[in-house]
């Protein structure tokens, strides 16, 4: 976290690289902390002033607040990073043979959310959210409606 703090100045929120979903936060051969569209919920450092100023909208669980809070974000100006100086293990049990039972509660609240919340993304953003919030990099698409 040291050295994520020590970076921050000028971001409103800085996500360590891990493997995840959306290749821009991968682990990779960068050095410092580097611009992206937006970062997850998983573990970001953000700025708590920007925080205060923008809530996530519980409208939209999972996966949905990522784009929606870093869209607003980058509206009042801020900047988004992923600091490769910092990895974190993040591991996805949903990749093992045998499901784990994590793995099978998150596909339940995955398709209890993904329509809820992909119909608050065209009530706030129109029909074309995708490019409105800039969401183009991921490994697989989560909507396709």
């Amino acid at each position: 976290a040291g050295v994520l703090l020590e970076g921050m100045e000028g971001w409103g929120a800085v996500h360590p690289a891990f493997s995840s979903d959306h290749r821009h936060l991968w682990p990779g051969d960068e050095i410092g902390i580097v611009e992206v569209p937006y970062v997850e919920w998983t573990a970001p450092m953000v700025d708590a002033s920007l925080f205060a100023k923008i809530q996530l909208d519980r409208r939209m669980p999972y996966w949905g607040m990522d784009l929606d809070w870093s869209y607003r974000a980058r509206q009042l100006g801020y900047r988004l990073g992923c600091s490769h100086d910092v990895v974190i293990g993040h591991e996805y049990i949903r990749n093992n043979p045998k499901p784990h039972q994590v793995t099978i509660k998150r596909r339940r609240m995955r398709r209890q959310t993904d329509q809820p919340t992909h119909q608050q993304l065209i009530r706030k953003y129109g029909r074309d959210w995708r490019n409105v919030l800039g969401y183009t990099d991921t490994k697989k698409t989560i909507w396709t409606n």
